[in-house]
């Protein structure tokens, strides 16, 4: 059965468990970068998960739903989802957003549903998450 994000967060308990780091800074709040572009707008997010085994296919069947289901979500651009050559256990998960601060609504939204600890006990460690900035270009 294909579960979407969206079915996770009508079906996920309330559980609260917060990973995710809040968003205490702007772009604009942070000091110069000479290498990051601090002027793009956008924020680019990427999770790194390591599924459990037993969770594998039902994990995927949410990974192939995100950027669709996702697309009314305000702020948001695009999602990718990379599978690791070596390892289909080590899933990436790249989304784009207009602002950092847009993404962080949409986060706290799945975390107060209880859909983010579902896809926690997915995993056999905590994902590895963050912001990124394009290089700088000459």
């Amino acid at each position: 059965m294909k579960l979407s994000l969206f079915a996770l967060l009508l079906l996920a308990s309330t559980t609260v468990f917060p990973v995710f780091p809040a968003a205490s800074a702007s772009a604009s709040d942070l000091p110069e970068d000479p290498f990051m572009d601090a002027g793009a707008e956008a924020a680019l997010l990427k999770i790194e998960f390591h599924v459990k085994d037993e969770h594998l296919a039902s994990f995927m069947d949410i990974m192939a739903g995100v950027d669709k289901d996702m697309q009314s979500e305000p702020g948001f651009i695009e999602a990718r989802v990379m599978i690791h050559q070596d390892d289909r256990h080590r899933i990436t998960l790249l989304e784009t957003w207009q602002s950092r601060a847009l993404h962080q609504q949409h986060f706290d939204a799945i975390v107060a549903s209880g859909a983010w600890q579902h896809i926690l006990s997915m995993q056999a460690s905590a994902p590895q998450m963050g912001y990124y900035n394009a290089l700088k270009a000459d």
